[in-house]
């Protein structure tokens, strides 16, 4: 009869704890590979993100920083030349960068929070300082962000028929959220010669919609006025407008418009009597 350290199914004692260390050691090895695996991943995204989020430039410089030195008057009319003519330089190369800043700003709790606390005053005066100066900075990007959609806009309007890229981000901002987007978008679809039938349709939709953009919907069609025969009816019905300055443009609109289209209905009854 074998004792037990006799018997050939007892594994020696240093045997195993060797095994044992060995197994601990390859278990420590695979979850360093598998954290050096997911770190490189995370990586990658994190650079794959960044280069796809990374702002256009022009001449050395963010498009971003170009639109907000083009709009900024804080110092005198004359400080946005720089910028205007390294737009002008770069004609439909500023497209890209213009159509990217005037995409809508999603909105995110972060942004809607600090607007919360830096409205309420009771609440604000109670807050900390870092949380205040937190509020803050978020809200000042929010509105400047509004800004430069705004402004991008008036730089595609600037550059003419170089910003035909920019034409369906321009058709889009005819209905944005916010009127100072709108507005532009309204002068920006005749100047960067949309499709007249595109045009005219959306500005005689304008014309009848909200009264900060009527104005400027009826200047366009002014602009236009040889095209803009389709709008005679939307333009007769603005014609009242309560808003005398919004009536003034509408009426000098539907003028101009009925005067280019009266030699067509003249040689038109001319042709019908002859026959």
């Amino acid at each position: 009869m074998y004792s037990e350290s006799q018997s050939p199914w007892c594994a020696p004692r240093h045997g195993s704890s060797w095994a044992l260390s060995l197994m601990s050691i390859t278990r420590a090895i695979r979850r360093f590979l598998l954290v050096v695996s997911i770190a490189a991943v995370a990586v990658c995204r994190a650079g794959a993100v960044g280069f796809l989020m990374r702002e256009p430039t022009l001449e050395g410089r963010s498009v971003r920083d170009l639109v907000r030195e083009a709009a900024d008057y804080s110092h005198g009319p004359g400080t946005n030349r720089g910028a205007a003519e390294v737009f002008r330089r770069s004609g439909s190369k500023a497209v890209p960068g213009l159509v990217r800043i005037m995409a809508p700003v999603r909105p995110s709790l972060a942004r809607r929070a600090a607007r919360e606390l830096t409205t309420r005053y009771w609440l604000r005066c109670r807050l900390p300082k870092p949380v205040l100066n937190w509020a803050e900075r978020t809200v000042l990007d929010a509105d400047r962000r509004i800004n430069d959609r705004e402004w991008a806009v008036v730089w595609c309007a600037s550059l003419g028929a170089d910003a035909k890229a920019a034409h369906p981000a321009l058709i889009a901002a005819c209905s944005d959220a916010d009127w100072h987007v709108r507005k532009e978008a309204a002068k920006a679809l005749v100047r960067t010669d949309v499709e007249p039938t595109v045009a005219v349709r959306i500005l005689s939709q304008m014309v009848l919609g909200d009264r900060e953009v009527r104005k400027y919907a009826a200047d366009s069609l002014s602009l236009i006025h040889e095209k803009a025969e389709a709008a005679i009816p939307a333009l007769r019905q603005a014609a009242n407008d309560p808003n005398e300055w919004v009536a003034s443009s509408v009426r000098e609109a539907l003028r101009k418009i009925e005067d280019a289209s009266a030699p067509k209905k003249v040689s038109e009854d001319a042709v019908k009597f002859s026959l």
